[in-house]
């Protein structure tokens, strides 16, 4: 945070970019996620029930304003109450209980455990494109899927790297970017 505060005492703004799937990736993508959960900490109780409450209003446009003094961010990156509004509706339905539940069970114990913390796979891909100086904007599910999957000391647990040959042996139309070939593969197996 407080190279946030000093840029902004500067009056310096940082860029923040997207991917193509509207996540936020770097440069400054993490920085701007962590600073948002701060400022929701501090400007909005922990007690809230409802987003949408009245009392809430002038945190939230505290928050926005914050966040417009240290990023450059198009206001129609302003979206948060009706996503919010969404997001309620979806989470109070039957079927949602159902298959978080499900789904809670299964990431409990993963059997190809995601091992690169809070980085997600936009940044992942996008580091790993710039480690490589590739002109690519995205790399083949299986290649990202496999590199998630790596221990900081390098190791490639054996289950892991059988998985990502198997899938290497697909027909090339298969193996291009977004294909979601590993999933399927992953679930037939």
């Amino acid at each position: 945070m407080k190279s946030i505060i000093h840029a902004r005492d500067k009056g310096e703004k940082f860029e923040v970019h997207w991917s193509v799937e509207d996540q936020l990736i770097e440069p400054n993508g993490s920085m701007l996620a962590s600073y948002i959960g701060f400022l929701v900490r501090q400007h909005i109780p922990i007690t809230c029930d409802n987003w949408r409450s009245p009392e809430l209003k002038v945190g939230k446009e505290k928050i926005w304003s914050e966040i417009q003094r240290s990023f450059h961010i198009d206001e129609s990156r302003q979206k948060y109450s009706e996503e919010w509004d969404n997001f309620v509706a979806k989470r109070r339905n039957e079927k949602f209980h159902e298959v978080s539940d499900k789904n809670r069970k299964r990431a409990s114990k993963p059997a190809y455990p995601y091992k690169k913390g809070r980085t997600g796979y936009a940044r992942l891909q996008q580091r790993i494109l710039a480690e490589e100086k590739s002109d690519a904007t995205s790399l083949p599910e299986h290649v990202l899927w496999k590199a998630a999957r790596v221990g900081k000391d390098g190791a490639i647990v054996e289950a892991v790297q059988s998985v990502y040959d198997d899938v290497r042996l697909y027909p090339k139309p298969y193996l291009q970017p977004r294909s979601r070939i590993a999933g399927a593969y992953l679930v037939e197996y």
